[in-house]
């Protein structure tokens, strides 16, 4: 009681002085003790805040004739933090709208809710009173309105959920908006962090008052704010290392993100084994992306964390505070991070298996930016658009073909981008990207930051070092015609490949890592077409040819050589006739990864195997074309005829 009679002292004296108020002998703001009915010369539009008594009670008003009181009730939801009650440590002040009735018990918990008994009536007055001293960059509302109107009442109480609280006392107020009442939180000692763009495109924050972090539900309930302890922006691990699980927004994709750490140029580049082991604290990732439960796994030297990808400012953000570019450091060698895909934080330590090599610890923080994690691993690899295992040289190689190797795929060194450099912040000068090596090809020059400006903006597929440029908008062979269509700028079609001489045919079985990830980077955009389609836009596949409604036999005719019913498929030394590919279930919806039946239909891409976005080619079964927007049948398709 001493301390917080100390505090009001500081607060009260602090207030006339900045409003160049009279105080009290006793140093206490008339503002905050002149009576309801009374007005000043000085601010004759302020309605007193009342006091609580000692007892945390109200003083009871009967009210207006006509009016009556209401349980004006506000929910938290706390499940995450393992809160199961709200405290309300110190009642300070209140401010009802004058005539409305007031009951002496007017204050109170259950639960992780508060509820204020009083009547509703919106009036200016106690809108004013809320506002008083505190600027609306200090406040939050349930429904995420930026414009506080008229409002019930007003309150101002220290609130607690286990050992977090506000520290000092907060605003809480109630409106009404739409036909419900609303919520306001706010106060001289919060501020707003975390901005981000929900799915709806509005720009949403969360207000830090003291060591609590208040945000809206993001549903249609007014009455309720999600509250957890700082830091605000963090999500924290549970004891055991899980994350909070979530689905996600519609059309986002679960992905493993994959880490590792290689010792070749460290201490223990003799050990013959390492390992890391990761204690978590925090994570953050894009609004709307989804989140395994179980989202960390630790493998020999590699960290995964599962999560959907989508770059956004506030995990760059997080990700920078208390740093700056020189305590960073990215795989790809790359500036300062701007915007990421997640960010998580713990402490990683380092173990090397050798004699006297016990390991190292130190506190990390670990990011991701773009559409896939940059690793030491085999030659080339990190060059790719997308990630690929290579088997290694000493495998087994793989002689003899069964039923569950199949469906085939292709890993093939080729694929198209189209750039459109015209954009800000799109293309380099082609001096300062390409050259013309000895062979006479037109090749992307050792320079990460450069040949990434070099990008696809609807797959985010960009350049690499070493990249052949094979053709640029129909002009091939001649080198000086090439790099003349590159500076043309604009809209560019380029066909690019890999640097090196890796051609390797693998097999995969539906649990392969890179088709996994092939499928995993391709389906959201997949299904996002096939809306639009819906919509009476083309039929288009996500490398961006056209998608032609077949039947299996005549997509299995497009596997052999020569193409047709009396072809054959060979591989490792067999020959597979078309009816054997078909009895293996050798074609599968790359959406919901389900063999192909024997009578049904399917669309495919024409581009075949053609592009890196998709190997062999990109199948989709009837029943996820119709899913997904399409009515499918006799080759209409929402009333168009299917490309051919």
């Amino acid at each position: 009681m001493i301390l917080m009679t100390l505090w009001l002292l500081v607060m009260t004296c602090r207030v006339c002085k900045a409003s160049s108020e009279s105080c009290t002998t006793d140093g206490t703001s008339l503002l905050t003790v002149r009576d309801a009915e009374a007005k000043t010369t000085q601010d004759p539009e302020i309605p007193v805040w009342k006091p609580f008594t000692d007892d945390g009670l109200c003083q009871a008003v009967a009210g207006e004739h006509g009016t009556k009181f209401k349980i004006n009730r506000l929910g938290f939801n706390c499940e995450s933090e393992g809160w199961s009650a709200a405290s309300i440590e110190w009642k300070v002040f209140y401010a009802v709208t004058h005539g409305q009735p007031v009951p002496e018990q007017c204050l109170g918990t259950s639960f992780t809710d508060i509820f204020f008994l009083a009547g509703r009536k919106k009036s200016k007055l106690i809108r004013d009173t809320f506002m008083d001293h505190v600027d609306p960059s200090q406040t939050l509302n349930s429904l995420n309105h930026r414009s506080m109107n008229k409002l019930n009442f007003a309150l101002m109480v220290t609130l607690s959920f286990g050992s977090a609280s506000t520290i000092d006392p907060i605003r809480i107020g109630q409106g009404s908006s739409f036909f419900k009442n609303d919520w306001w939180i706010g106060g001289e000692g919060c501020k707003r962090k975390c901005f981000y763009e929900d799915t709806d495109g509005s720009e949403k924050f969360i207000l830090q008052c003291g060591e609590l972090c208040f945000s809206p539900t993001g549903d249609l309930d007014a009455s309720r704010f999600d509250v957890k302890r700082v830091p605000c922006c963090w999500s924290r691990f549970t004891d055991d290392g899980q994350c909070r699980a979530s689905a996600g927004r519609e059309g986002t994709q679960l992905t493993q993100n994959v880490i590792g750490f290689n010792f070749r140029d460290g201490p223990w580049s003799a050990s013959p084994a390492s390992s890391v082991a990761f204690d978590p604290k925090f994570y953050l990732v894009t609004h709307g992306q989804p989140v395994r439960q179980r989202c960390l796994d630790i493998s020999g030297s590699e960290i995964s964390f599962f999560a959907g990808r989508q770059k956004s400012a506030m995990p760059g953000n997080v990700f920078m505070e208390g740093l700056d570019c020189n305590k960073t450091m990215s795989s790809l060698k790359q500036d300062c991070p701007g915007k990421l895909n997640f960010v998580f934080e713990g402490k990683l330590t380092l173990h090397g298996h050798g004699e006297g090599k016990d390991g190292a610890s130190t506190g990390i923080c670990l990011a991701q930016r773009g559409e896939e994690l940059s690793q030491d691993s085999e030659p080339l690899e990190d060059q790719f658009p997308v990630h690929i295992r290579y088997p290694k040289s000493a495998d087994k190689l793989i002689t003899e073909l069964t039923a569950d190797s199949f469906p085939l795929t292709l890993i093939f060194k080729e694929y198209q981008v189209n750039i459109d450099t015209s954009g800000t912040g799109s293309g380099a000068p082609v001096e300062e990207t390409f050259f013309v090596n000895e062979a006479g090809k037109v090749v992307v020059r050792d320079d990460v930051g450069v040949a990434a400006r070099w990008k696809d903006s609807s797959t985010d597929v960009c350049l690499h070092p070493g990249d052949w440029i094979i053709e640029a908008n129909s002009v091939s062979v001649d080198p000086e015609g090439i790099l003349r269509e590159l500076a043309k700028g604009g809209q560019l079609q380029v066909r690019v490949q890999q640097q090196g001489s890796i051609f390797k045919t693998d097999v995969f079985n539906s649990q392969d890592d890179m088709r996994n990830r092939l499928q995993s980077q391709a389906k959201p955009k997949q299904l996002q077409l096939l809306r639009q389609h819906a919509k009476g836009l083309p039929l288009l596949c996500v490398c961006g040819g056209k998608l032609q409604e077949i039947g299996l036999r005549e997509r299995v005719h497009l596997l052999v050589e020569p193409k047709g019913e009396n072809g054959v498929l060979t591989y490792a030394g067999r020959r597979f006739t078309v009816d054997q590919i078909i009895e293996m279930h050798a074609v599968t919806c790359d959406l919901c990864r389900k063999a192909v039946e024997r009578t049904a239909r399917l669309w495919t891409c024409g581009n075949g195997a053609n592009t890196i976005l998709h190997a062999q080619s990109y199948d989709i079964c009837q029943q996820c074309f119709q899913t997904a927007g399409g009515s499918a049948g006799n080759g209409q398709v929402n009333g168009h005829t299917a490309a051919s």
